[in-house]
């Protein structure tokens, strides 16, 4: 079922305001029709997405809820394009995703875009302050399924990761 552009903004806002709600947010985004940035004259016969330097140092592919934040962050170098959520993180796997960058919204590793196009949603988690009386730091006695998948899926898709150890 299509979720609206309206609908989409309204839980991207509820999740901004009580983590509690991303759930219910990612289970939308997954199903709903985003909108992102390509440049305006391109001799390329593909389609090539904007990036932008994040702050922290990486690449992000900005994308939209709605047509209104899609044109706050646009030019008369960008147009938009207007496809389905899965789409989008379907044809750039492996490429680090940024939501209404302008409005504080979420970024999405490799490793979450995965999770979230095989599980439809992603799960929220408690953080943690950092305390040392906290901590009780050992060998795991089994491991998580979601580091695997991350290092199987993720790290190992890397060309220049020739092994890794655990």
């Amino acid at each position: 079922m299509a979720v609206s552009e309206s609908d989409l903004d309204r839980y991207f806002e509820l999740a901004r305001e009580n983590h509690e709600n991303e759930q219910q947010f990612f289970s939308r985004l997954i199903r709903a029709m985003v909108y992102t940035h390509a440049p305006a004259s391109d001799d390329s016969k593909k389609v090539r997405l904007l990036q932008f330097r994040h702050p922290n140092g990486f690449n992000a592919i900005p994308f939209f809820t709605t047509r209104h934040r899609s044109s706050r962050a646009s030019s008369s170098a960008v147009r938009q394009i207007h496809l389905s959520c899965r789409q989008l993180l379907l044809s750039t796997r492996g490429a680090t995703l940024m939501l209404n960058p302008n409005d504080g919204g979420p970024v999405l590793f490799p490793e979450e875009v995965d999770l979230l196009l095989v599980n439809g949603t992603l799960q929220t988690f408690d953080k943690v302050e950092y305390s040392e009386r906290k901590w009780d730091v050992r060998p795991a006695e089994s491991l998580p399924p979601v580091l695997i998948y991350g290092l199987r899926y993720g790290v190992a898709s890397l060309t220049f990761i020739r092994s890794m150890f655990l």
